[in-house]
């Protein structure tokens, strides 16, 4: 669910009254006013619900004055030192490749692109550092030219757009997104790729991208205004509320108490020594997931009241403490970070990452497990204000250069499916290329409504 504050918007025009007691939902509605439907709906969304209600209500996002030095997000300091570690890598950079059919007009969709960059200041951002602090600069202008290339045959193509996707990015110098469209010899077929810097954007940014390129590609085809409302405020905006949020927030007592005494490493029966700096290189492998055991998991996670996030985070955590023999388990699982309104239609790097810890043993049964990751799950969200950097920075653990801090296994429940840009008489198709990389030890991708799941890890 995209949008928690219209969804309680229509059930207050509904006459449902919903509230927050001690952590928990409490529904007050009149006879017949909540369906089946609405009660899955606000089952399978009660921790985002708990999230809004208690602490986004009241908090406004707004418009600041620009400086010339701009600080950089939590998230974004991260990276920012990861890239200063090693400024040859990739694994950062976020590919999109499309297969294009049909006559599509490149200088329209040249001027989509630009439009696009005006549109968003963080697309016209670069990133700094000097005596005292980090800082980013916006540009006052932007403006991308493509220039089209010419193969033989599509396979071609695709190897020369992986070669591309592996270049890193120059934080303090290059554009930080960058295409290719590449046309395909005796045919009416086109290969667009895009790269962006995961330090200006995100999985979610990139369904936006999608969008509004469609949309702005028809307004220029048809000479008519994009339909596209304005944007009052930037990710600049973001960052300072956030700083401000976080300053004024307890939420890290919460963090502080629930991950005291971790040991920070999930020792996983490995087959080769970590180096002493962890590299990135890795592999996916993807899997289908058959319709019987799709079946059976909605049938059991609705036979015990929880969410298929809930039952496949506690079925994994179950598997890591097979294979590691550890009682307590981290697993990071990242969040859109994006609570108000405003945030949905922004291009930027709001995501961030909440740990769950999981405590078994071998006399747990696995229902009670199920209850205690559910409530766990339920006070992660409640206390999501504090950015993951935050939380490390603030329990004091010993940094290893070898293995990312508090934990190194994800787990990804991918709800929402990559947006396709919409073009008439154009057929896009999205080409996936792996690009041999993995930010974690070990991260369980679940897609495609559960249809499909991949898993990435490292093999250096």
């Amino acid at each position: 669910m995209k949008n928690i504050k219209e969804f309680l918007n229509n059930l207050s025009q509904l006459g449902i009254k919903i509230s927050v007691k001690d952590s928990k939902l409490v529904l007050n509605a009149p006879k017949g006013a909540l369906s089946k439907e609405l009660q899955i709906q606000i089952s399978e969304n009660k921790s985002e619900i708990i999230y809004f209600l208690e602490n986004v209500l009241g908090k406004e996002l707004k418009p600041v004055i620009r400086t010339q030095s701009i600080p950089l997000s939590y998230s974004q300091q991260r990276l920012y030192f990861l890239y200063l570690l090693n400024q040859n890598e990739f694994a950062y950079n976020i590919p999109a490749t499309f297969s294009i059919k049909g006559d599509i007009n490149i200088p329209i969709l040249e001027q989509s692109i630009n439009k696009i960059i005006k549109r968003h200041e963080i697309l016209r951002t670069n990133f700094y550092m000097n005596q005292c602090s980090v800082y980013q600069k916006i540009k006052d202008n932007l403006e991308i030219k493509l220039d089209i290339l010419e193969f033989e045959n599509k396979l071609e193509a695709i190897e020369f757009c992986k070669s591309k996707i592996n270049i890193p990015f120059n934080l303090n110098d290059d554009n930080l997104i960058r295409f290719e469209i590449i046309k395909i010899n005796n045919s009416d077929e086109y290969i667009f790729l895009m790269v962006i810097h995961h330090i200006i954007s995100d999985a979610w940014s990139c369904g936006i991208f999608a969008n509004e390129i469609s949309i702005f590609y028809k307004s220029i085809l048809d000479k008519i205004d994009p339909n596209l409302q304005n944007i009052s405020i930037q990710y600049i905006d973001y960052l300072y509320w956030q700083k401000n949020i976080v300053e004024n927030s307890n939420q890290i007592d919460y963090w502080k108490n629930k991950l005291k005494d971790v040991s920070g490493i999930l020792n996983l029966p490995i087959d080769k020594k970590r180096p002493e700096h962890q590299t990135f290189s890795g592999n996916t492998i993807n899997k289908i997931i058959s319709d019987d055991l799709q079946n059976k998991l909605k049938v059991f996670s609705q036979s015990h009241s929880i969410t298929l996030f809930v039952l496949l985070i506690s079925a994994f955590q179950v598997l890591l403490y097979r294979y590691s023999h550890q009682e307590d388990i981290l697993t990071g699982f990242p969040i859109s970070g994006r609570n108000h309104k405003e945030l949905e239609k922004l291009i930027g790097f709001f995501v961030n990452t909440l740990v769950l810890k999981g405590e078994l043993s071998k006399d747990l049964i696995f229902t009670d497990f199920l209850k205690q990751i559910d409530t766990n799950i339920l006070e992660a969200f409640s206390n999501q204000d504090i950015p993951f950097e935050k939380i490390v920075e603030s329990l004091q653990l010993k940094r290893e250069m070898s293995f990312s801090p508090l934990f190194q296994v994800m787990f990804v429940m991918q709800n929402i499916e990559f947006s396709m840009p919409q073009f008439s008489n154009l057929d896009f198709n999205l080409i996936d290329i792996d690009n041999k990389t993995s930010k974690f030890d070990l991260t369980l991708s679940i897609k495609d409504n559960c249809k499909t799941f991949s898993i990435e890890y490292k093999t250096d």
